[in-house]
């Protein structure tokens, strides 16, 4: 054993490096995926045909794309004939400091090279948006089936570049905007992410609707991508958050024989749930290929940041509460709540309840504790469940209706025979006693 023990000695023998300080003294926001979530789906948290950023960088099997990397690239950079190559790196190198920061893992590579790298995954990705949201040119640079992979591969957490990257080299490029009014990129990813993965249509001019959305980019910080499908789906007005957890409540198909009806909600808020007058309003969940991949990376963010709210993480629980076998998933199908385009109802289920495995919540939404406290008070209340079984064994289907209907004529028959049978007798009691 060495004579003298000391800090350095310890550091030396644990291998502990001092290049890089605590991701949350650094404002770290792009991490590895731990094992605990990768081992449910490896293939959930992996770019399948593109890398962005450093973690991923040196992987084979996407070298392909740098041929169409470098072709977006060149496309970006004559967009602006004041600009040359050298102001696009000089600019890098003066964020290069915050870009590493912004990793979880040292980045093992030369400042150039880094820079380089950057500027590639940054210039494509904001030419990939214009393509696809703002002008024609460059959508036939790749097939459908290319482009449906890199709008996921965008979304992983562990794909990412930081957000700050992507506005300065657009304000370069594009000092005076697009062509069709676009003047920042917070717009232009909206755009994407609102057409792409929300289903709605692409203005220059915002819909009330999504107003709440941008809210956010004015008063948080949009750290990337991933963090910018998050804010889609938080709510309007983010409610206190409280340190007890709530009890569970029961899945859907057993509340609605508690008398519990569902409801799908007819706004665009996407985690506001609404339970009044015994009628539980959910909002639409529109469930593809990509929804687990997009949870996943989601959630991973919410569990990894340290300074982050779980509030996806929170809606997703509740779904998991409510789906528990393929029964609850008909039954929101039914009412129109979930869009199924998987194989199966079954597949929803199995999915649904692998998406909060190894999570841990500290907090929840405050809103979602009061809605599980009346639920269960709802559920726990005899009356409701006597009355949902008498609706569902008798008065569900006009069949039973009319079976109900007849028994109950046949009942009063019944008695009234037997009261009929019985009315001689009243004549007869009184003649024999005397």
């Amino acid at each position: 054993m060495d004579s003298v023990i000391s800090v350095e000695w310890l550091k030396k023998k644990l291998r502990i490096s001092e290049e890089k300080e605590l991701p949350f003294e650094l404002g770290c926001c792009i991490y590895r995926v731990p094992t605990k979530f990768r081992k449910d789906n490896e293939e959930a948290y992996t770019p399948t045909l593109i890398s962005i950023g450093p973690y991923h960088y040196r992987d084979k099997r996407l070298e392909s794309m740098k041929d169409f990397k470098f072709w977006f690239f060149n496309v970006f950079v004559k967009r602006n004939p004041e600009k040359e190559l050298r102001d696009y790196i000089e600019a890098m190198r003066k964020r290069v400091y915050e870009i590493r920061k912004c990793y979880s893992e040292t980045i093992k590579m030369t400042d150039d090279v880094l820079v380089c790298m950057i500027l590639m995954d940054a210039c494509f990705i904001i030419e990939f948006f214009i393509a696809l949201t703002a002008s024609p040119e460059g959508r036939h640079v790749l097939n459908p089936w290319q482009t449906e992979h890199i709008k996921l591969d965008l979304l992983l957490l562990e794909n990412q570049i930081p957000f700050f990257v992507l506005e300065d080299l657009f304000n370069l490029a594009c000092p005076n905007g697009l062509d069709d009014g676009t003047r920042l990129f917070a717009k232009l990813a909206f755009n994407f992410f609102k057409k792409e993965y929300l289903g709605g249509s692409v203005s220059t001019e915002c819909d009330p609707t999504d107003m709440h959305v941008l809210n956010y980019f004015g008063c948080s910080q949009v750290y990337h991508l991933n963090n910018m499908l998050r804010m889609f789906f938080l709510p309007d007005k983010l409610p206190k958050r409280e340190s007890h957890i709530p009890k569970p409540i029961c899945s859907a198909s057993q509340l609605r024989e508690a008398g519990i009806k569902f409801k799908a909600s007819e706004k665009s808020n996407r985690t506001k749930v609404h339970f009044s007058n015994g009628v539980l309003t959910l909002p639409c969940f529109r469930v593809r290929d990509r929804t687990e991949t997009m949870i996943r990376n989601v959630i991973a963010f919410e569990q990894c940041h340290p300074r982050l709210s779980s509030w996806v993480t929170d809606f997703v629980m509740l779904w998991d509460h409510l789906i528990n076998t393929e029964k609850d998933v008909d039954l929101l199908v039914q009412k129109g709540i979930i869009e199924n385009f998987l194989s199966d109802n079954n597949a929803v289920a199995s999915m649904v309840n692998r998406l909060c495995r190894n999570v841990v919540s500290t907090s929840y939404n405050s809103e979602y504790i009061d809605l599980f406290k009346r639920l269960n008070k709802f559920y726990n209340n005899p009356y409701h469940k006597y009355k949902a079984i008498f609706r569902h064994e008798y008065v569900s289907t006009p069949w039973r209706i009319a079976s109900f209907v007849a028994a109950i004529v046949l009942l009063f028959l019944t008695l009234i025979q037997t009261i009929c049978s019985l009315v001689p007798l009243f004549h007869i009691v009184p003649k024999l006693k005397v």
